[in-house]
């Protein structure tokens, strides 16, 4: 193996690592919208998601 397919290997392991990063950042930025549109589907179904737990402060 050669230094050019070395650096080239190495060069896209880098690259690669670096567009998995925007794109895990670019999910992490949909998710509450994508979530707040399932649960508008879900909700004529009769899906109505966590209810809110009375708490037991007495």
């Amino acid at each position: 193996m050669g230094i050019f397919d070395f650096a080239h290997s190495y060069a896209a392991k880098v690259a690669s690592l670096f567009a998995m990063f925007l794109m895990a950042i670019a999910l992490f930025d949909l998710l509450p919208e994508l979530h707040r549109h399932i649960m508008r589907i879900l909700r004529p179904l009769g899906f109505r998601g966590r209810e809110a737990l009375p708490s037991d402060n007495s």
